[in-house]
């Protein structure tokens, strides 16, 4: 059957046009990342409070705090009073995913008014609560809460655009594209939505990886080139935005990029001097962050948590056999880590996740072997080293959310390592088993959505019938608007997707548009 003028020009334009390929995957990661955003109440992503106190203090220039003498735990931060008055309301629900969240009293407070607060937030990086806490200068209540989670989305969209725009300039990046799906998890949408750096930092991995890659691998001169480094040194730029072990990040996907790269191309970007300066502007960005990172502790005595006083040995062991047990703070742990994704959701995404990294290790050779190995190495070590080189005085503080860069950046290198491997396997048949897992993952992103914004409207425990007819809390349109458009929007992101992969067999292998027909 032919396809018509208006389905052959829509193939092209999302996978031969790089600037369409970014506005397709921009909006098409945004969208999903906005409805979390108003589905989630203020606060109720894990430690957001403090995120949000740290973000409308950086705004207004306190960069460099000091202990709060209202709890020596805490850094100082003065900021409008309705944001100070309205944190203390979320405890009501954290930690009690029976408890919805109309428990939270409305936001007061008045905005001109200055007051001092606490927050815990103060080794992170202020580049990022800078960008996010803009909001909060010229809007007030509500609409600038919403409005400093909704920069976050931006930012994170716009590595999601750049991590498609890269890929699409691969030779064949049907199992890149298929890795970047895989990789775009529950969690990663809903750490989008709301205020946490989480979310960007492991975005921003990806972004880097596939930019690091494409130029490494091909013969990209001009504008082409000029766009890539310049979408690799934003991307150090956010990663390292972040958190003091977004610098290890950086280090680790410039290694693996490395060794997905190829020697002669090396050599002749060396010789460039776009690459000098672009090379200059990134390591720039990691020595100021280094330098923030390494400053003297503004916090007078550390957070203490359960698990205080354990030895390094126990705490490394600990994390060792509990390694995948974090996992699901991968796929979808929400709220203050007290509503995980539903079994269907984690299900599908481990086997996805498994699937594909198991596939690019039976199928990769040499270093491309070797750079996936190195992460997954990664993944297992430094959570057990980090965990325990301060379980002794702070407890146990690691979550699975901590190394969801490594968890991309090893999907993404998967993807490339199997679209590299040369193996003679028909296009169609494993057309078909990546569309279906598409719909797999479009039916995983509702249920987790839907089993959320059910534990805030009227409680985890509350059957679907108290739902529809009694809600206790409702967000910004209703819940019923919000999973409407959740499925219109995914289910219109998963026919892009799929249509992306045909395209790629369309211009890279012509030979199975016949067997397709």
């Amino acid at each position: 059957m032919a396809e018509s003028p208006t389905r052959r020009r829509f193939i092209p334009t999302i996978t031969g046009n790089r600037w369409g390929v970014f506005g397709l995957g921009f909006v098409l990661t945004l969208l999903p990342m906005l409805l979390w955003n108003l589905a989630s109440p203020i606060g109720s992503s894990p430690d957001e409070p403090t995120h949000l106190v740290r973000a409308a203090a950086v705004a207004r220039g306190q960069v460099f705090t000091q202990p709060w003498d209202g709890n020596r735990r805490m850094s100082e931060a003065k900021v409008p009073e309705y944001v100070d008055t309205w944190i203390l309301g979320v405890s009501c629900y954290a930690f009690r995913p029976n408890v919805p969240a109309s428990c939270v009293p409305p936001i007061t407070g008045d905005p001109d008014r200055i007051v001092e607060t606490g927050h815990t937030a103060a080794a992170n990086s202020p580049v990022f609560y800078a960008v996010t806490g803009l909001p909060s200068l010229f809007l007030d209540g509500s609409k600038a809460l919403y409005a400093m989670r909704g920069m976050n989305s931006l930012m994170c969209a716009t590595m999601f655009g750049f991590i498609f725009m890269a890929l699409s300039q691969l030779a064949r990046p049907r199992w890149a594209y298929f890795a970047a799906f895989v990789a775009a998890t529950p969690m990663v949408f809903y750490l989008g939505g709301t205020l946490n750096p989480n979310g960007i930092e492991a975005i921003s991995a990806g972004a880097l990886l596939s930019g690091l890659v494409v130029v490494g691998s091909r013969m990209i001169r001009g504008a082409r080139l000029i766009e890539l480094l310049g979408g690799i040194v934003l991307s150090t730029v956010l990663l390292t935005a972040t958190r003091n072990i977004s610098l290890l990040w950086v280090l680790m996907v410039v290694v693996t990029a490395l060794l997905l790269s190829r020697r002669a191309i090396l050599k002749r970007l060396v010789r460039l001097p776009s690459v000098w300066v672009a090379i200059g502007l990134a390591a720039l960005a990691c020595i100021l962050e280094f330098l923030y990172y390494i400053h003297p502790s503004l916090t007078a005595q550390p957070q203490q948590f359960n698990g205080a006083g354990t030895t390094f040995r126990d705490g490394f062991t600990y994390m060792i056999q509990h390694t995948f047990d974090y996992g699901i703070g991968w796929i979808g742990f929400f709220g203050w880590v007290d509503t995980p994704a539903p079994s269907f959701t984690l299900i599908v995404w481990a086997s996805l996740m498994l699937g594909t990294v198991v596939a690019a290790l039976a199928i990769g050779i040499g270093a491309r072997r070797w750079s996936l190995i190195l992460l997954v190495a990664a993944l297992v070590l430094v959570p057990a080293i980090a965990q325990a080189a301060v379980i002794t005085r702070a407890g146990f503080i690691w979550q699975g959310r901590y190394t969801l860069a490594i968890v991309i950046t090893l999907l993404l290198a998967a993807g490339i390592v199997l679209d590299r491997s040369g193996y003679g396997i028909p296009a169609v048949p494993l057309r078909r088993v990546a569309t279906m897992a598409v719909w797999f993952m479009a039916f995983g992103h509702f249920f987790a959505f839907a089993v959320t914004i059910k534990r805030y409207v009227v409680g985890d425990a509350v059957y679907l019938p108290v739902l529809l007819l009694h809600p206790k809390w409702q967000p910004p349109g209703t819940w019923i608007v919000l999973c409407a458009a959740f499925i219109v929007v995914i289910v219109g992101a998963s026919i892009v997707a799929v249509k992306a992969l045909k395209g790629v067999d369309r211009r890279f292998l012509p030979q199975t548009v016949a067997l397709s027909r």
